[in-house]
């Protein structure tokens, strides 16, 4: 238990370096990708410490959670991704989803 929190806190700052330097997201225009990218980057390391703290043994390798558990993680994360890019998107006020499609069209054709 002693280890999520400086893993955690490893996650933060990749986060932080991932969407500052990667995606831009180091002005005042970009304030709603950001939050966005952290909102789903919380959202899925949350979900997976459940597997974490359900178990002593390594999670995924030595112990795997039920099918049903597994579901719920999988569909919560999907939802969670999903969440910027669909319609509903624009009605929770967010500003990011013409953002993130523009953005991954231009990394995408950059390659």
């Amino acid at each position: 238990m002693i280890f999520i929190s400086p893993i955690s806190s490893i996650f933060d700052y990749s986060t932080y370096a991932l969407m500052w330097f990667v995606f831009g997201a180091n002005s005042r225009d970009h304030q709603a990708l950001f939050q966005t990218g952290w909102f789903v980057e919380s959202l899925m390391t949350q979900t997976l410490i459940v597997h974490v703290i359900r178990t002593a043994k390594v999670p995924f390798f030595q112990s795997r959670a039920s099918v049903p558990i597994l579901a719920i993680t999988a569909t919560v994360m999907g939802v969670g991704i999903y969440l910027p890019f669909s319609p509903l998107a624009t009605r929770l006020h967010t500003k990011v989803t013409i953002k993130l499609k523009k953005l991954w069209r231009d990394r995408a054709t950059a390659f």
